[in-house]
């Protein structure tokens, strides 16, 4: 259908059959606009948790890491805390277990651990003294023994993580 509007002096002829298409066509693409503006949002509140939880694995992961290394730094060492009473008996674990921790303590279970701290963050450890073995190339295997141990690290708040290192300590063969 043809439709004749008059402006002033002009006359307008529209169309037959393109009725409201800049409307619909108008709507249709306000409607796509809309759906990419969503999956945008989405997809950046998703990349938002994403990094988040990858910042919080990284503190625990220093954390742990950084706590392992501090306890590993006092392995062997005449003061420390981790001495040990048998170099025959091999797996023991060095680390002192609090009395207030002992009914619940497993050597697997990192909850369990005693808790270090260090600058106000916390962070559990375990040491355990694993075997003698001999002497690297240049010592008298008949004077001296490697001391091997395990030093397990863990930050149990906001995720667990768990790192665990191996270390020796050369010194004077002890005999039973």
């Amino acid at each position: 259908m043809r439709k004749n509007v008059t402006s002033g002096s002009t006359v307008l002829h529209s169309m037959p059959e393109e009725d409201g298409f800049i409307l619909v066509t108008t709507l249709v693409i306000l409607i796509l606009l809309v759906v990419l503006g969503i999956s945008t949002t989405t997809n950046t509140n998703i990349e938002l948790k994403i990094a988040g939880n990858d910042k919080v694995s990284k503190q625990n992961l220093s954390m742990a890491e950084g706590g392992s290394y501090i306890e590993a730094g006092k392995v062997g060492v005449s003061s420390s805390p981790y001495q040990v009473s048998d170099p025959g008996k091999s797996d023991q674990i060095l680390t002192i277990i609090p009395s207030s921790l002992q009914a619940a303590f497993k050597a697997s279970d990192p909850d369990t651990w005693p808790a270090f701290s260090l600058n106000s963050l916390s962070y559990h450890s375990l040491v355990t003294y694993l075997y003698a073995d001999t002497p690297p190339k240049g010592y008298d295997a008949s004077q001296f023994s490697t001391y091997k141990f395990r030093i397990d690290g863990a930050k149990v708040t906001n995720g667990k993580v768990v790192v665990e290192l191996g270390g020796n300590k050369i010194g004077v063969k002890v005999s039973m």
